[in-house]
């Protein structure tokens, strides 16, 4: 299934809207214990919501728990409107929801809660690091989530790969640390 053959994607075509619309499906899982218990609280619900819609394969219901910075930041990047990469996205969420369904796969996320990293950007943004596994009919892919406290002071959430801390970093030059 397309929804782990992100690093083969980049690395063959050298683009990242292949690549990062599937890294952006794959933001589902986020669960951390925030700096106050307001911020625990939305972080919880928001990983239940974000659970249910990625288990249905529902990237409709995960893209406005994206931050607005990642969309701007991948548009330029690869000079595409935004408009476009949200498509790209649906399109993407569908046809992994039917090979899934043809596959009959079973999907399932692993939240490494005691791995967690609960930071503060050099600006004082709170975000934090969480270890996660996907796993579909046996395949696993370790990756990180990163939870990000918005200006707004809301919580917004993407799934991190390697292949793409540097548009991460140009969307959020604050973040001092981010996953290896």
């Amino acid at each position: 299934m397309q929804i782990f053959l992100i690093g083969e994607i980049f690395m063959k075509t050298k683009s990242f809207l292949p690549s990062m619309v599937l890294v952006a499906f794959l933001a589902s899982p986020a669960l951390s214990f925030a700096y106050d218990e307001q911020d625990e609280k939305t972080i919880r619900a928001d990983v239940a919501k974000m659970k249910a819609a990625t288990l249905k394969h529902d990237v409709k219901s995960i893209m406005p728990m994206m931050p607005q910075a990642f969309f701007d930041t991948l548009s330029k990047e690869t000079n595409t409107p935004i408009s476009k990469i949200k498509q790209e996205m649906l399109k993407q969420g569908e046809e992994t929801a039917r090979d899934a369904k043809e596959l009959n796969a079973s999907l399932d996320y692993v939240i490494h809660w005691k791995k967690q990293r609960v930071l503060k950007s050099k600006t004082g943004r709170d975000y934090v690091l969480l270890p996660t596994t996907t796993r579909l009919n046996g395949l696993e892919i370790k990756g990180n989530l990163i939870a990000i406290k918005e200006d707004d002071g809301k919580w917004y959430y993407l799934q991190y790969q390697p292949i793409f801390k540097s548009v991460i970093q140009k969307a959020y030059p604050d973040l001092k640390v981010l996953p290896k």
